[in-house]
């Protein structure tokens, strides 16, 4: 999700280099160290980027075992098969298998991955799959039907996908998101996840997953932000609009 510059920000040329061969100018990035701050205008093009906050949770053992129990009637829980769910023609499953595709390979996802849905007879409305593995541990992430929310899902599907880790030798999960996502962070401590760490990463969009995640103040300052931008530079006004319609439609 995003590009992480460590080592030492005092090396020009590196820092040009990036900047001119690998960092788009849309593409968000995150430091290792507070002192890259100051080099940004050395390694990226975008003068318009900034900094939010993430947070990282971390969980050992699932606190939410009785899943299956809340999951409601006409709805089913089951694990993803690539094969099957790509046949089908349940509303969300381009979106799905999109992210099952990260994985390269339908053969490689079965090997180092694991997805679950919720859905009903025409539509998925909640599904949590593995974002990356390393050695014992394993980072998962979850996605909901805007018609689904508020119904428990997020937890159900999630604690699937967590509890399947736990059982086959994992015995750390991550779980990271934008640190005003209050929903996300409420589903994960429900699960056992507690916070590890906060961090800071870059981008030029609004930092939020759902609407709600900012404030009406909020909204307004990144309104104003952007007025500033146009004044400036209107094709990056220009892109980020669209930008932002998509993602309004999209959520």
């Amino acid at each position: 999700e995003t590009v992480a510059l460590v080592g030492s920000p005092h090396n020009a040329e590196f820092n040009a280099y990036i900047k001119e061969n690998v960092l788009g100018y849309w593409e968000n990035f995150m430091l290792d160290t507070s002192d890259w701050e100051a080099k940004i205008p050395e390694f990226h093009r975008n003068s318009f980027i900034r900094r939010y906050t993430r947070r990282h949770l971390i969980c050992h053992k699932l606190a939410y075992t009785n899943y299956r129990e809340d999951l409601k009637s006409s709805f089913i829980l089951e694990q993803i098969e690539p094969e099957k769910l790509a046949a089908g023609n349940l509303k969300n499953t381009d979106i799905v298998m999109k992210w099952v595709g990260n994985w390269g390979s339908f053969d490689n996802f079965r090997k180092n991955a694991v997805g679950f849905i919720i859905r009903n007879e025409d539509t998925i409305a909640s599904w949590s799959v593995t974002d990356c593995v390393l050695g014992e541990k394993a980072a998962i992430g979850i996605v909901t039907d805007m018609d689904f929310r508020r119904m428990g899902f997020a937890a159900i599907v999630s604690a699937a996908n967590a509890d399947y880790w736990f059982q086959n030798g994992k015995h750390e999960l991550d779980w990271l998101c934008v640190a005003v996502n209050k929903g996300s962070q409420a589903t994960a401590k429900k699960l056992g996840f507690a916070l590890k760490q906060e961090y800071y990463t870059y981008t030029t969009f609004p930092p939020y997953e759902n609407i709600s995640d900012l404030t009406p103040d909020e909204w307004g300052e990144w309104a104003e932000y952007y007025k500033r931008a146009a004044e400036t530079a209107p094709e990056l006004y220009d892109k980020i609009l669209e930008h932002c319609e998509k993602n309004a439609q999209r959520k």
